[in-house]
């Protein structure tokens, strides 16, 4: 595989996925061409099993959430490109845009301000 095409683990992944289900899924492209549909589902469907029986108040999970509440949009979108992959180029022309605004509305502040203490 491509350098480039590698996703990190995200968090929720990290928190549902087991060690052994890594191995399966990494597994899978040297099984019979016949036998890889049948184990992709199944990694899948392990994978589904330990999210619908365990909490999602795990701490890995409830740490991001928490986190979010004190992070602008423009953190929350850098700290995605990590597993963007090609969506990455994407989420920092977002990112940017995001970016342009908080600079557009802090120019407008100013200019709001210099008007009222003119007026004075």
């Amino acid at each position: 595989m491509d350098e480039n095409n590698k996703f990190p683990m995200t968090p929720f992944d990290q928190t549902y996925t087991t060690q052994s289900l890594q191995i399966l899924k990494a597994a899978i492209p040297y099984a019979p061409a016949s036998m890889q549909k049948m184990l992709g589902i199944y990694a899948f469907a392990t994978q589904l099993k330990s999210i619908m029986t365990s909490s999602l108040d795990t701490p890995a999970v409830s740490m991001m959430s928490q986190s979010t509440n004190t992070m602008s949009a423009q953190e929350i979108l850098q700290d995605l490109c990590q597993y963007a992959g090609t969506g990455k180029e994407s989420l920092e022309n977002i990112s940017s845009i995001f970016s342009a605004m908080q600079l557009f509305q802090m120019y407008q502040s100013e200019n709001q301000d210099e008007k009222e203490t003119s007026h004075e």
